[in-house]
């Protein structure tokens, strides 16, 4: 047996993490014209379900139950009425403790919400909140006016509005269409956060009155809803399609990504001050077409990282995550998790497979796939989650790594990965055992997904 000491020493002592993605694991490919896909527990199991709209011929609002180990069931339709689907929003709109769905359609010109009428997906019809948002492209569900419950926030690109409507009595009942801004060109999101640190949520989105891709907020003046004139972040921006807010650089403040879809960069700006004036463009990313990101620590270092989607004139697409690498906003050059799609539109992160990691999804228009990517991080040396001692040996092993639990705790799945994070092993179907025979010697994790948990452990092979 021949180990590399020396190695063995700096790696563990580095605490390091490691995000790889595993390949891409279909979960419907009917979903014709897939523009968006989030991630949302819809039938209160605790499992991370998910939801994807499409827009066009077949345009329908569906979702796809999750058994917890990232299987997913048949698609269940929400809707087949809309014809414009390209956002969908998933909040607790009437107050019952139950997540229900929130949509919009650019044809028609309506923002729409869809009650959970049990709390196991179960859906009721559309409830109207507007029929007044010309080309609406975009919904999203907040707090706005502090009062408790979840009111809803709008932007529509024919006619250059932002706008809020109120959940008047925590039920779903919304007022009429407040305006934050009637002149912002051809807006393609909106987003809410606490830009300024006053305790309300102030508004995003990534266009202003001077021109399109300026990334602008407006403030909350009273904390009730009523916003004032729009600040802009930079103007050395181009053709901005999707802009969010996160503290990137650890300092408690809200910091602001934009994608630059014209211009081809995903950048991000500083807050300086923790009041919303911000700093220069910092790139992120130059990839070609980039559409959306979703910000979430992806390699488990505790700080934000941004997995990102792009659409090239070809049709190509690929996914690719992006390494927040000291915690102070610094990005690594981007790392792709999968080419396997076309017209790729939607981009979430989330939990699915309960593991204590964020994977991915991926919905693209023109393979029609709702798609997502494990994240084969692991968590720790020797972590436990929840787990009885399991018992691994021989340790050094030449042939057979054995291992016993207490209670007779059920083994889902066995997965032995190289000192570099790479899965070099795999078995869906243990008993008691598994074959690391054809391994070269050396230093090896094994980690077991079992009914209570996970549990890593450091094994060396002869």
């Amino acid at each position: 047996m021949k180990i590399n000491l020396y190695f063995l020493i700096v790696f563990l002592n580095t605490g390091l993490c490691f995000a790889q993605f595993g390949e891409q694991q279909i979960i419907t490919s009917g979903a014709s014209g897939a523009h968006d896909v989030i991630a949302a527990d819809l039938n209160g199991d605790g499992n991370k379900d998910v939801i994807s709209a499409s827009a066009g011929n077949s345009s329908k609002l569906a979702w796809y139950p999750n058994n917890g180990q990232g299987d997913f069931g048949p698609q269940q339709i929400v809707t087949e009425e809309l014809s414009g689907i390209r956002k969908v929003f998933a909040a607790d709109l009437d107050g019952d403790g139950d997540l229900d769905l929130l949509s919009q359609d650019g044809g028609f010109d309506i923002v729409v919400w869809f009650e959970n009428l049990d709390g196991l997906g179960n859906f009721g019809a559309q409830n109207l909140i507007t029929n007044n948002a010309d080309g609406v492209s975009y919904v999203y569900a907040a707090d706005i006016d502090n009062d408790g419950d979840m009111d809803v926030l709008s932007s529509s690109s024919f006619d250059s509005k932002i706008a809020w409507y109120e959940n008047l009595d925590g039920l779903g009942d919304f007022g009429p269409q407040l305006i934050i801004n009637g002149n912002a060109n051809d807006v393609r999101s909106v987003f809410a956060a606490d830009i300024d640190g006053d305790g309300d949520l102030d508004v995003l989105c990534p266009s202003s009155s001077i021109g399109i891709g300026y990334p602008t907020w407006y403030e909350n003046l009273d904390g009730l809803g009523n916003f004032g004139p729009e600040i802009d972040i930079t103007f050395d921006t181009l053709g901005g399609s999707f802009t969010i807010a996160v503290d990137l650089d650890n300092d408690d403040d809200m910091d602001v990504i934009n994608v630059e879809y014209g211009g081809n960069t995903i950048a991000w700006f500083e807050n300086t001050d923790g009041l919303g004036n911000f700093g220069p463009k910092n790139i992120i990313s130059n990839i070609i077409q980039p559409l959306k990101i979703v910000a979430k620590d992806f390699d488990n270092d505790g700080d934000i990282d941004i997995a990102s989607i792009n659409h090239d004139n070809d049709g190509t697409t690929a996914v690719y995550w992006h390494e927040n690498t000291d915690g102070l906003g610094t990005f690594s050059p981007e790392q792709i998790i999968s080419t396997n799609i076309l017209g790729g539109r939607g981009i979430d992160a989330a939990d699915l497979d309960n593991d204590g990691d964020m994977d991915v999804l991926s919905a693209s228009i023109i393979d029609y796939k709702i798609a997502w990517y494990e994240n084969l991080t692991i968590l720790g040396l020797e972590e436990e989650t929840s787990v009885s001692e399991i018992i691994f040996y021989p340790n050094p092993v030449k042939n057979v790594l054995n291992f016993n639990t207490k209670n007779n705790i059920i083994v889902h799945k066995v997965s032995v990965y190289s000192a570099l994070g790479s899965l070099v092993l795999e078995n869906n179907n243990p008993t008691n055992s598994i074959n690391v025979s054809k391994l070269f010697s050396g230093f090896y994790f094994v980690q077991l997904k079992t009914e209570n948990g996970e549990l890593v452990k450091k094994v060396i092979k002869e």
